[in-house]
């Protein structure tokens, strides 16, 4: 399912956010952004993967403890990477138990038994009544447990273990990267007026009716937009985790090493010669130290989307895309910033600067995060 097929539902999500922060600029108290970056995409996530919304964009101050749980829980993985084992035992464990061990592990223990209940249902529902459901399809747009259903997988990838997996990638690594992104790039925006600026310039001459948001198929064309993005995903270098892959047998050349594969003696009975077998070459790296290359990209931590701009005057644009691979290709919406007026509050480079590598890159603990004041209210 591509991005535009659901655009409609996440302008409706925008939307809700647009009016909920606008409602700050009555009080002038200040919002932490990456608290509704996460009521944001989590409520996408959640009606594209489920058909329903969790609705934390409507609660009061976006409900916090959604995002203390998933950065809790995305910090335990350093653990679990070290330690594979751990979330089979933790399991055998009763929770009161398994929190004292850890409380992040503890939520995604518990949250991915009662996922795992919800995408059983949904499995047992698609199976016994396709037939039954088809008429209520109509009126609806399926959501990714349906699609995923329904399509020609083979029947391994349809198990309930395999798409509650497929979920829960969605909700923690999709609303933390999403939420950080979003914060982060807003950062950046408030905190160079001149690029802020320009953008809206150029955001404006596209919509000039601010009720009537442009489509992604047009704004995605829109070129200092698109830098904006670009050097946002760049310099927020998100991805701390390694990238794994695997050399299948075979001889690696970097610069002037040369990795040869592995071997391990291999004997067919307790009467044969031993024989050499070639092992495979595990590798990885992460994208965060390739992005703040200085080699590759001058001056690094600058927020720079004239860089993207340059390159493409000069047609070097495919020379940067090779060093540039973000958490995944794509875009995010920050059509918000159209709509809105906001000014940054006690936010710092510091809040913003990936030190903890937590699976996802974290700023320090005691950054109280993107902060801001909502100067203007939304108009209907």
């Amino acid at each position: 399912m591509s991005i535009t097929t659901i655009e409609p539902l996440i302008q409706e999500k925008i939307d809700k956010l647009c009016l909920a922060l606008s409602r700050y600029a009555e009080t002038q108290e200040p919002i932490e952004l990456g608290l509704a970056y996460m009521a944001l995409t989590l409520d996408i996530i959640s009606h594209y993967a489920f058909g329903a919304s969790y609705g934390l964009v409507d609660q009061p101050g976006f409900s916090p403890l959604w995002k203390d749980v998933i950065s809790m829980t995305m910090e335990s993985f350093a653990l679990v990477r070290n330690l594979p084992w751990l979330p089979q035992l933790l399991k055998r464990l009763p929770h009161p138990v398994t929190e004292v061990v850890d409380k992040g592990l503890a939520f995604y223990l518990k949250m991915e038994r009662e996922m795992r209940v919800e995408v059983a249902k949904m499995v047992g529902n698609r199976s016994k009544g396709a037939s039954e459901n088809s008429a209520s399809l109509k009126d609806r747009r399926k959501n990714i447990f349906e699609e995923l259903i329904d399509s020609n997988l083979p029947p391994a990838e349809k198990t309930v273990d395999r798409l509650n997996e497929e979920g829960f990638a969605l909700i923690l690594a999709g609303g933390d990267t999403s939420s950080q992104t979003l914060s982060q790039i807003s950062y950046h925006l408030l905190a160079n007026p001149d690029i802020l600026r320009r953008l809206k310039a150029e955001l404006y001459q596209a919509m000039p009716d601010a009720t009537m948001p442009a489509r992604w198929a047009e704004l995605e064309k829109l070129p200092f937009l698109r830098a904006c993005i670009t050097e946002g995903l760049r310099v927020n270098a998100i991805a701390t985790s390694r990238s794994v892959r695997v050399a299948r047998k075979e001889t690696l050349h970097y610069k002037d090493w040369v990795i040869e594969p592995g071997v391990r003696r291999s004997f067919l009975s307790p009467y044969q010669l031993a024989r050499l077998v070639a092992l495979d070459t595990p590798v990885g790296m992460n994208t965060h130290f390739m992005h703040l290359n200085p080699e590759l990209f001058p001056n690094p931590n600058k927020f720079d989307p004239e860089r993207w701009l340059r390159a493409e005057a000069a047609g070097e644009t495919k020379k940067l895309e090779k060093y540039f691979n973000p958490f995944g290709k794509g875009s995010r919406n920050c059509i918000g910033l159209k709509r809105l007026e906001l000014e940054l509050f006690e936010t710092t480079r510091d809040d913003v600067t990936i030190v903890c590598d937590a699976f996802i890159g974290h700023p320090k603990r005691e950054s109280k995060g993107v902060r801001v004041r909502v100067l203007s209210r939304l108009q209907k």
